[in-house]
């Protein structure tokens, strides 16, 4: 749920809708979710989706996934570099 307030609600929408018909049995979105982004409330960008948000921990969420990222994007470099000393 925190990922699909982080990306918006409305987004997990559009998502649900085009592709849940491919992926799952499930006819459609959640109604709870189509509610939601009815009502406005579309995740961190409004400040309240299945929870609410202040900024601060709209941009402490934000922070945690760039680090994350970021890191990850490290480790694959060195594993990619230490591969390619193997190969040489």
């Amino acid at each position: 749920m925190e990922q699909s307030d982080l990306v918006g609600l409305d987004l997990a929408l559009d998502i649900a809708e085009v592709l849940y018909s491919d992926l799952d049995r499930t006819v459609g979105p959640h109604p709870l979710l189509r509610d939601k982004v009815k009502a406005g409330k579309l995740g961190m960008k409004t400040g309240e989706g299945f929870r609410k948000w202040t900024p601060e921990q709209a941009d402490a969420v934000r922070s945690r996934l760039s680090r994350f990222l970021a890191e990850q994007a490290r480790a694959q470099k060195q594993s990619a570099a230490r591969a390619g000393e193997r190969t040489a």
